[in-house]
């Protein structure tokens, strides 16, 4: 019976520690370390996440956090543990080297700063500054922990007063300037401030503007720890104390781990000088059903809203896209000149609607429907008793009585003109004598086709006749389909040389006589003298 009972209370014991211990570890103590305004508008928060032990809290995601800025919900962010976004931090040891710490607490002091080096990571760098009568700069920032180390060897006890508030004002003072990104101060004291010209006041205001975070270390009887506790709650860090020097290693490495742990929300503000004043930070982390809130003020930078970086860029982006729009305005209408100048120069065929050459007199593309226009014409007095030639279109007409005389320009006496293939459209005067064709650059119609010999053909001209010869080709020379060596051109004949076909136009016989222009017309003789046509 009696061992019944016992059993139950064990039971009853146990059981009520369980509910203790789950309701202990489902308390976190959650605050915003300090942020990070050095690449704004991105913003970076740093985030102390400790159980009720001051042990960091991990595994913590992202979709468990809450981000307002003014009162108006971020929706984009990133929150990530710093030792896995390759956040380094830049962390100053401030140690007091007055007289109290002689002996045994300045040793512990030195072995406790050692094994906080060592436990820096490969992102992480730090500075040395000791202080007591004055205020002095040991080892500037740097990641080397060698020259760390040595430099925490070479500390002494060197003055009798302890100038504390001078201390970390200048100690954060050495931030500026030198580092940028998540910032820490590590302030270590056995007592109060006995000679400093600066305030406590001062070097709080100062970690605010800095975004430094203080974490202050007090030990032993004298330490005064209130105006630790106080600078390091208003600036983002944690005051720690022990009575004894032994264990500051393990208050260091304490330090360590909680910002080793912190997480970092990074996200990209909304907000720029137009917003003047102080920019309020609330974030909300829901652990285990229970919500937790911390939020900071911070100033967007003086460079941002004086000089406006931002306004700045949205300035210089106006300009350049104005200067863009002007430009590409201009550009359109020299383009749109160039193609209405282009259009006015073309010489159009009323009738064809093809394009002519501005030397030519008359369209060679319709000239034989316009000859047989002129032949029907003649043929019918009662159609056309003035006799209207179609198929000259710059002519000057002269009446003399019933005498109507047209004095024709002189024409060209032949072309070749591309159909198909490389250049297709492009028509070629021929040579009185001898015009030559193929790839060479030495020939008179050069072609850039690979299925044409570097010298190909040549036409020559003989009284008014033109003769077209193959040179002896791999591909040949085709007049009409058929292969040739030696052939006697006449209009309209299409001449096939690789994959390039030409159209042969002819306009004058030798002399300048046209034998389709020669008519008779009921009782009237038509005579053409010297390009000039009369009709009796």
């Amino acid at each position: 019976m009696f061992a019944r009972k016992i059993s139950g209370f064990s039971f009853i014991f146990v059981l009520i520690l369980m509910i203790q211990v789950s309701i202990f570890s489902e308390k976190v103590n959650f605050s915003i370390s300090q942020i990070d305004n050095s690449e704004y508008p991105v913003l970076t928060a740093y985030l102390n996440i400790l159980d009720m032990e001051d042990n960091p809290v991990q595994g913590i995601k992202g979709n468990q956090f809450e981000i307002f800025e003014n009162n108006k919900r971020v929706k984009k962010f990133e929150a990530v543990p710093v030792y896995k976004g390759g956040h380094g931090i830049s962390i100053l040891l401030a140690i007091d080297t007055s007289s109290s710490m002689n002996g045994k607490p300045l040793k512990d002091s030195k072995k406790a700063a050692l094994t906080f080096i060592e436990k820096m990571g490969d992102f992480d760098g730090a500075a040395i500054i000791t202080f007591d009568d004055d205020v002095k700069l040991v080892q500037a920032f740097t990641k080397d922990k060698i020259e760390l180390a040595d430099s925490i060897e070479s500390i002494k006890d060197t003055g009798n007063y302890t100038s504390l508030y001078d201390g970390i004002y200048e100690s954060i003072s050495e931030f500026v300037g030198n580092v940028s990104g998540r910032r820490a101060l590590i302030v270590l004291t056995d007592g109060e401030d006995t000679k400093s010209n600066l305030t406590l006041d001062d070097c709080i205001a100062l970690a605010k503007k800095q975004n430094v975070c203080v974490y202050t270390i007090g030990f032993g009887e004298n330490v005064v720890l209130k105006p630790l506790a106080r600078i390091s709650k208003l600036s983002g860090g944690r005051n720690l104390y022990t009575p004894e020097p032994g264990t500051l290693s393990n208050i260091y490495l304490n330090i360590s781990e909680q910002l080793k742990n912190q997480y970092a929300v990074r996200y990209e503000s909304k907000l720029f000088h137009a917003d003047s004043g102080k920019t309020e930070l609330l974030i909300k982390l829901n652990y285990n059903g229970i919500v937790k809130k911390d939020g900071i003020s911070f100033e967007i930078p003086a460079d941002y809203t004086i000089s406006g970086k931002r306004e700045q860029n949205f300035i210089n982006s106006s300009l350049f896209m104005k200067i863009i729009f002007i430009g590409t305005g201009l550009l359109a209408l020299v383009l749109l000149i160039l193609i209405v100048r282009r259009l006015k120069s073309k010489k159009i065929c009323p009738n064809c609607g093809n394009e002519m050459k501005n030397d030519w007199t008359e369209c060679l593309f319709c000239l034989p429907e316009r000859k047989s226009e002129v032949k029907h014409a003649a043929d019918d007095p009662a159609k056309n008793e003035t006799m209207r030639i179609k198929s000259i279109q710059s002519s000057d007409t002269e009446k003399d009585g019933g005498t109507v005389r047209l004095n024709l320009r002189p024409r060209e006496l032949a072309y070749l003109i591309i159909k198909e293939g490389s250049g297709k459209g492009r028509q070629y005067q021929l040579n009185q004598g001898i015009t030559t064709i193929g790839r060479d650059s030495g020939n008179d119609i050069i072609l850039d086709d690979e299925s044409l010999s570097r010298d190909h053909a040549k036409i020559r001209q003989e009284n008014g006749i033109f003769y077209i010869r193959d040179l002896a080709t791999t591909n040949g020379t085709f007049v009409n389909n058929e292969n040739i060596v030696d052939k006697k051109l006449k209009d309209n004949d299409v001449i096939t040389i690789g994959n390039v076909i030409f159209s042969f136009k002819q306009v004058m016989n030798k002399g300048g006589e046209d034998k389709d222009n020669l008519s008779s017309t009921s009782g009237k003789k038509t005579q053409i003298r010297n390009n000039k046509t009369v009709l009796e």
